[in-house]
């Protein structure tokens, strides 16, 4: 399906590239239904309505089409106005040409560049260049092509050289797009077996001339699949001017091959947030506006689409996610900023919405205690981090949007942190939830481990020995400029680096803990020479991989019993 779109819309978009080509003598009246010619017989008109290419050795012949003149007829073939009217000694008034009318093309051509090949579509914002592909008569099979290139109306330049195939074929890739209008045709130079043979001419604009051109997209946001089978992706066009436009694509309907629908969003509408499709083919997306000028302040949208159609679209709410049940959630955080001071933390909200794209029954929870991003738990319980004035906390919201039996799981005061001092937002770090629903976050002075019922797992939290700290919170800058974040590995154990202090020279040891709360057995790990670790990760085996900062900072390797290879 996506590959007949693909086709379908190169077709048409290479059909209306060679269209637009404008010659600099552009002035002639172009062509309108019922022109009459200024003399001789009318040449007899080819039974098809649209413009025919009909090659011969030497000469084609072209049916004039709606909005011609002969300037975008000759820059359309890569010809002069006077060779074209050369071609054409029957008409004495460029001006007066009518729809319908046959005029010939005095062009050797080797051939025609018949599609777009590369990315599946041609769009001046994608980080991505077109390549054209030219299809030759086999005859000239090891012929050496020149293609060529003029940017905004200048001369043709040699751009890139190809050698026709033996099946004809032959190629280039753009390769410096950079604001403007952009010509290509290929050519054969003249040698003693055939003339000077080349192509028509295909024009890009690169950048946009519109209202709404914007940085380049990196790469496509990829389409999502409902548990029913709807399938739906985000495919960007190019309207008239050349501006960012997007049209939200659904096939499959209920996994039924050949359905589907397409919404085509306005000029300047592009996606803001990767989509979700929900369990039940409810689709979520966000769109943003990106035009220039003084509407960029138009509030980004959430879009909700069915098996049917886009439902409804209402103004952004937050943050858009998907618990591992199915469940759509959205959360907003709402700051307000002073010039030369932190964010001042005022209010979140979570809700789990339903497939009109509102909020479910019981939701949303709102709170203005300071609290982290929602995590979800395998069931799709809510979890929040929160900052109260009794210290620092964990909340699980149930599917009611209440909180849960047991909770809130109050931190220990040897736990409870401030980390940027009065004044500021004051949100604790988001916790991360275990694939058997367990509840854990590393700080400064230890870690907690909750089940799923809001209790401590036994034996924890860990609280690190006096003179000690975890450089895991992500306040807290660490040497390679981040925060490490506490890895949990399948056989049970939780690896971190741990800053000690206590000495005259501050070095890092490398901690394991099991999940009963106690060290790994030949833990923790002394970072050999006193150094400090950059950055750290583990593999598949359980072996901690260190990079180490000093001036002969390398990296090394701790195996699971705490043995030390460099």
């Amino acid at each position: 399906m996506q590959a007949r779109r693909a086709a379908t819309l190169l077709g048409l978009l290479v059909t209306g590239l060679l269209a637009s080509c404008v010659g600099a003598a552009d002035t002639a009246t172009p062509a309108v239904a019922g022109a009459s010619p200024a003399s001789s017989p009318t040449p007899t008109v080819l039974p098809t309505p649209s413009p025919v290419l009909s090659p011969s050795p030497a000469v084609q012949t072209y049916v004039i089409a709606s909005g011609d003149t002969f300037a975008r007829i000759a820059a359309k073939f890569g010809v002069t106005v006077d060779e074209l009217q050369a071609a054409n000694p029957s008409i004495d008034n460029l001006n007066k040409i009518r729809i319908g009318q046959v005029i010939n093309v005095a062009v050797p051509s080797i051939g025609t560049v018949i599609r777009i090949e590369g990315p599946d579509y041609l769009h001046p914002r994608l980080n991505a260049m077109p390549e054209l592909v030219l299809i030759a008569d086999p005859s000239l099979a090891g012929e050496v092509v020149e293609w060529q290139s003029a940017r905004n109306g200048g001369t043709w330049q040699p751009y890139w050289p190809d050698v026709i195939t033996a099946g004809g074929r032959a190629s280039m890739r753009a390769v410096d797009a950079a604001p403007g209008v952009q010509k290509f045709r290929a050519r054969i130079p003249e040698s003693s077996a055939h003339p000077e043979l080349r192509t028509q001419t295909v024009t890009i604009e690169w950048g946009g001339s519109g209202p709404c051109p914007a940085e380049e997209v990196d790469q496509l946001p990829r389409p999502v699949v409902a548990a029913n089978g709807t399938t739906y992706e985000l495919v960007p066009t190019m309207d008239s001017a050349y501006n960012s436009q997007w049209s939200l694509v659904a096939s499959n309907i209920g996994g039924k091959p050949g359905t589907g629908w397409t919404y085509q969003l306005e000029s300047c509408w592009e996606p803001d947030w990767p989509a979700i499709a929900a369990r039940d083919g409810t689709a979520y997306l966000g769109w943003r506006y990106v035009a220039t000028g003084t509407q960029t302040d138009r509030p980004t949208e959430l879009v909700v689409a069915g098996p049917e159609g886009v439902r409804t679209r209402m103004q952004r709410p937050g943050y858009i996610e998907q618990a591992p049940d199915g469940t759509v959630f959205v959360s907003s955080v709402e700051e307000t900023y002073e010039a030369g001071h932190e964010p001042v933390f005022r209010s979140i909200s979570v809700a789990a919405l339903g497939p009109d794209g509102h909020p479910k029954p019981g939701w949303p929870f709102t709170t203005t205690d300071p609290s982290s991003r929602p995590v979800f738990g395998p069931d799709g319980t809510v979890y929040l981090a929160q900052s109260t004035d009794a210290g620092d906390r964990v909340i699980a919201l149930g599917r009611d949007g209440q909180v849960k039996p047991g909770w809130p799981y109050q931190l220990p005061g040897e736990l409870t942190v401030t980390p940027c001092g009065a004044g500021c937002a004051n949100v604790p770090d988001s916790p991360i939830v275990t694939p058997d629903g367990y509840v854990l976050r590393a700080y400064f002075s230890g870690i907690y481990l909750v089940g799923p019922d809001g209790d401590p797992k036994p034996g924890w939290p860990y609280v690190m020995p006096a003179g000690t700290s975890l450089e895991s919170s992500g306040y807290g800058a660490t040497p390679g400029g981040g925060a490490f974040v506490p890895i949990l590995t399948g056989d049970g154990r939780i690896y971190l680096p741990q800053r000690d202090g206590r000495s005259a020279e501050t070095h890092d040891d490398m901690l394991c803990l099991l999940l009963d709360g106690t060290s790994c057995p030949g833990w923790p790990v002394t970072l050999p020479g006193g150094k400090l670790a950059d950055v750290f990760s583990v593999d598949e085996s359980g072996v901690v991989h260190v990079g180490l900062l000093g001036n002969d900072a390398h990296s090394l390797e701790i195996r699971p019993d705490g043995t030390i290879v460099e």
